[in-house]
């Protein structure tokens, strides 16, 4: 076990959060962002996802640069994956998803998700997070499939939703809309 995993390990217990308040370990695997008015069991029974974190903060604390151990955990959980906001000690984040269940076998939806953002990447302008590394095989040693990646640059637009003008809010439309002419089969629309 490489000497990140074992130090983050340590600190993961301390600081694991999920919307600013600190969790166990435990809620790390389990769906925590609501509930449902149809078969709950089985909806919480495909987002849980059991993964192996100490390995997972191991290799986390390799990827993007220099190694360094992962000092903090924020778990921003999607309707299909876990998506993990890792701090290391250095400063740098990483972003690092779990696929659940509930979006179709993981091995598609995280072969897709990377093929995605590789041809993204590398066919248009659209600035696009860094894969460091990922795997489709759940026999690996985090026991899950995952990505591990660039944190995309940035704010929430949420978060300034309301501050900016409105002429900029225009500027941000034209460029959202000139994102999705590319991504139309020979830039047509």
């Amino acid at each position: 076990m490489s000497r990140y995993g074992m130090t983050t390990m340590f600190k993961m217990l301390k600081l694991s959060f999920y919307l600013g308040k600190p969790i166990t370990e435990d809620k790390l695997f389990e769906y925590t962002n609501g509930g449902f008015l149809v078969n709950e069991k089985s909806q919480f029974d495909r987002r849980y996802v059991k993964f192996n974190l100490n390995a997972l903060c191991g290799l986390a604390a390799t990827a993007g640069g220099q190694p360094s151990p992962v000092k903090a955990v924020e778990k921003m959980e999607g309707g299909f994956s876990k998506a993990l906001l890792m701090e290391k000690e250095n400063g740098v984040e990483i972003v690092t998803k779990v696929a659940c269940r509930n979006a179709g076998p993981a091995v598609y939806t995280t072969e897709s998700e990377v093929a995605i953002l590789k041809y993204v990447k590398q066919q248009t302008s659209i600035p696009v997070p860094e894969v460091y590394t990922w795997s489709s095989d759940p026999t690996n040693p985090i026991g899950a499939e995952y990505i591990i990646m660039e944190k995309a640059a940035g704010v929430p637009l949420f978060k300034i939703w309301g501050e900016i003008s409105l002429s900029d809010k225009l500027e941000l439309v034209k460029r959202l809309t000139a994102f999705e002419r590319e991504l139309c089969i020979d830039g047509e629309s």
